[in-house]
């Protein structure tokens, strides 16, 4: 929908002049969604990397837990041999043993997941992970089409014949007025015969 038409017809105009305004609405409202998006994904790579590291300390805590119940097992194992303890202790020895081989497992997939949302490099720069460059070339593509949205003149010229008003509405790829450049030219219409002797940079004489 156009809100302003800038220029009238027969105007001269320079390049760069506002021709006429688009409502931009839409488009700030646009902008400032990837604007949202892109602090999203800042976010979560923030988030990830806090939990990257929180998964290294548990996969750290549950090596040393489980080396532990390792020991333990296989302590409880020699005195069950010599008869020194209950089959129930040594049963208890084993299920603290799987209990924490689980998680040690869990632990470990906690960190590759981590570690997979940071690219598998946690160190990497947030401006280097594809997703954030993909939000942030989306913010960049709806900055551009807001910036769309005052159409200037991409050159000197005048305004032809024109009956563009505010309130109406332009499709995509509609013409929405004619810009006649300053440069003059001649149309000449030889025919086949007449341009045995004619070639490029020949000086012409002209009458109007």
């Amino acid at each position: 929908r156009v809100v302003e038409v800038a220029v009238r017809e027969n105007e001269a105009v320079h390049k760069g002049d506002v021709l006429f305004r688009i409502d931009a609405e839409p488009l700030q409202i646009a902008v400032a969604r990837m604007q949202a998006q892109v602090e999203s994904v800042q976010s979560l790579l923030d988030a990830a990397r806090s939990g990257y590291s929180g998964a290294q300390a548990d996969v750290r805590s549950s090596a040393a837990d489980l080396d532990y119940k390792k020991q333990q097992f296989q302590r409880l194992k020699e005195l069950r041999s010599r008869g020194l303890v209950a089959q129930q202790a040594l049963d208890d020895a084993a299920n603290n043993l799987a209990a924490a081989r689980a998680k040690q497992d869990s632990n470990n997939a906690a960190l590759s997941k981590a570690q997979n949302l940071l690219g598998g490099l946690p160190d990497t720069p947030d401006e280097d992970l594809a997703g954030y460059k993909l939000a942030l070339a989306q913010l960049a593509q709806t900055k551009l089409d807001l910036e769309h949205a005052t159409v200037r003149a991409p050159m000197d010229g005048v305004i032809g014949k024109t009956t563009l008003q505010p309130g109406d509405f332009l499709a995509v790829g509609q013409a929405a007025m004619p810009l006649v450049a300053n440069t003059l030219w001649v149309d000449a219409n030889f025919k086949e015969t007449d341009l045995t002797h004619v070639a490029v940079g020949q000086n012409a004489t002209i009458e109007v």
